[in-house]
């Protein structure tokens, strides 16, 4: 069935041309945006039955939404338009980004409008990609195996169009590059984009210090945080077309600029690409601890006692992770940002480097002087050092702070 799935995509991505691939990947997947870029359409379920154009008690005789708009498109004759995919993207686009006072009702005019220019099947998913409901089965995997097949009938560039993806997790930039240049000059042309998470890489489990050093030999060894991971991206670049703000009025879109520009701009995601810039005000005073223009970093955040300096358990650094009560909960747990990489600095990607050189670049362009803190690492090719460094580390969590130095 996947593979089947992957065919018919990877032929609708064939008819598809450059300019609107992109979005065609994203409406496939459910969406307007990456994960990491979501825009949400916001519209609850009555009104979205309202711009079907029926009564909640109709929606709730047959229980989905996408039926409930054929039932509708075939009972009633409506003149139906010959979108093209650009023009229903733009106009779900419209519906999304649509605020302020007055929002809700343009919303469900929009879509009522939508769903009136449109057949019966394409008004079936339209509704349920508003819903949340699409289901359509596919995902970023699927995309990337349906751009290999684009590319010769088989999954032979699967494994490269992943690695680029790994890099800038964006499925409709990775099918508009594909389809402008074929894989191999697009995976050459996919590069870190500041305000761009790159997909976190994860540890492989080994039962004991003897097995790590057999597989690995010389090893560096860290403290293991029980916090949050973090990555922040930090930038005193202009980013102006960034931090525009789209305003939406009755008929049009404007565009306007913020007032003034900031002197920096600082955005944080999650393990799992989620954007939590919000949640973490105190990445807000990590400039005077950055000497470089432009750097993405890679740190687990803790919640620690202020009065104590002792790390606080993993239940409570957990509460930092809000949408609201964000200054209060800041106030109750503190976090400070334990560093452990540095992936991109001023315009050059460092993923390919060693360990040991992205370490010392890491120490050279991050103060200890604040919310930011360089964690501390040991060399070693020997398992008896690595078993009394984990003790010491036990110690450290038990007994101390952990911003000064181990007393071993």
């Amino acid at each position: 069935m996947r593979n089947e799935k992957t065919v018919i995509l990877a032929e609708i991505l064939k008819e598809a041309s450059v300019s609107e691939v992109d979005k065609l990947v994203y409406l496939a997947l459910g969406g307007l945006r990456p994960a990491f870029d979501r825009l949400e359409f916001n519209l609850a379920q009555k009104l979205i039955v309202r711009a079907i154009g029926v009564s909640w008690g109709e929606y709730q005789k047959l229980g989905d939404l996408g039926e409930l708009a054929v039932k509708v498109k075939q009972d009633l004759r409506f003149k139906i338009e010959d979108l093209s995919i650009e023009e229903v993207y733009g106009k779900l686009e419209i519906i999304a980004r649509d605020f302020g006072s007055g929002s809700q009702e343009r919303k469900v005019r929009g879509l009522a409008k939508l769903i009136g220019e449109m057949d019966a099947t394409s008004a079936k998913y339209i509704v349920r990609m508003v819903a949340g409901k699409l289901r359509l089965g596919f995902s970023d995997k699927t995309v990337l195996d349906a751009l290999s097949y684009l590319e010769d009938g088989t999954k032979k560039y699967s494994e490269q169009l992943d690695r680029a993806y790994q890099v800038r997790p964006d499925v409709g930039v990775l099918a508009r590059e594909v389809k402008s240049w074929g894989v191999d000059k697009a995976v050459a042309n996919i590069t870190i984009e500041m305000g761009t998470p790159i997909v976190p890489a994860l540890a492989q489990r080994l039962k004991t210090a003897k097995e790590m050093i057999e597989k690995m030999g010389r090893v560096y060894v860290e403290p293991k945080y029980d916090g949050t991971r973090v990555q922040i991206h930090f930038s005193r670049k202009d980013m102006s077309q960034k931090n525009k703000k789209l305003e939406v009025g009755r008929e049009q879109v404007g565009m306007f600029e913020v007032e003034e520009k900031p002197k920096f701009w600082v955005k944080s995601f999650t393990r799992n690409l989620d954007e939590s810039s919000a949640m973490f005000p105190e990445l807000q005073r990590i400039e005077k601890q950055i000497q470089a223009e432009e750097i993405i970093l890679d740190c687990e955040a803790v919640g620690y006692d202020p009065k104590t300096l002792k790390l606080v358990p993993f239940q409570l650094t957990i509460t930092r992770k809000r949408k609201h009560g964000v200054e209060e909960a800041e106030s109750n747990v503190p976090l400070r940002f334990f560093v452990f990489d540095i992936m991109y600095l001023d315009g050059k990607s460092l993923i390919h480097l060693p360990l040991h050189e992205r370490r010392r670049i890491l120490s050279e362009t991050v103060k200890d002087e604040g919310v930011l803190e360089v964690d501390k690492f040991i060399e070693t090719n020997d398992s008896n050092h690595l078993r009394e460094y984990h003790k010491q580390q036990l110690l450290v969590v038990i007994f101390q702070s952990p911003f000064s130095e181990v007393p071993f």
